[in-house]
């Protein structure tokens, strides 16, 4: 019982704008994936508020405030970086989209829909241990209600942390890379099958 009310909790928790559009399509002998960013409310209010530091240093010019050689520091320079970070973050959440493609012997995922992303490209030859968030070590070795709540607290974390949960992932050269945030079982297992075919 215990552990249902926490599940219930972590899902209050992780409650957000659902913008969800997962889809897939073959073209010749490329395959193209895409996925919408996930978020919470909390995260979005954090990062919403964060972005408003851009402008710490205006505001404390027009608020009269005296200014010393530290309060320029923070509101000049600090401020306005972490506020730089929480745009990203907060525009990523509100319109983010990872694009996957698989072509030419190489795997590339993007991040559109916010500022300062890579495309990352993975040579198909080295991808090792393609696998769900179902089939990792942590997750096997737990009791399945257990696991089942650590990994929506695991996710929550990701959401608020980083741009990608990992619905699925794979090693690169020693390295773990999460692919996607929001899918369904037969999701999971339909994206799952098709990267398989050109490993």
């Amino acid at each position: 019982m215990f552990l249902d009310l926490q599940r219930a909790l972590i899902k209050i928790m992780g409650f957000g704008i659902d913008r969800k559009v997962f889809r897939y399509e073959k073209k010749n002998s490329a395959f193209i994936a895409e996925n919408t960013s996930r978020n919470s409310l909390f995260s979005l209010l954090f990062y919403g508020m964060l972005s408003i530091c851009i402008f710490a240093g205006l505001l404390m010019v027009f608020s009269g405030e005296k200014m010393t050689a530290e309060s320029i520091v923070m509101g000049f320079v600090v401020a306005p970086l972490l506020g730089i970070l929480g745009l990203r973050k907060f525009l990523w959440m509100i319109n983010g989209k990872e694009i996957l493609r698989i072509g030419d012997g190489v795997l590339s995922i993007e991040k559109i829909g916010t500022f300062w992303t890579k495309k990352r490209v993975y040579k198909l030859s080295k991808i090792r241990k393609l696998k769900s968030k179902f089939e990792t070590d942590t997750f096997l070795s737990m009791p399945k209600k257990f696991a089942e709540n650590y990994l929506l607290i695991k996710e929550q974390n990701r959401v608020f942390l980083f741009f990608t949960v990992g619905e699925f992932q794979f090693n690169y050269l020693g390295s773990t890379i999460r692919v996607f945030s929001d899918l369904n079982d037969l999701e999971r297992l339909e994206i799952i099958e098709e990267i398989k075919h050109y490993l």
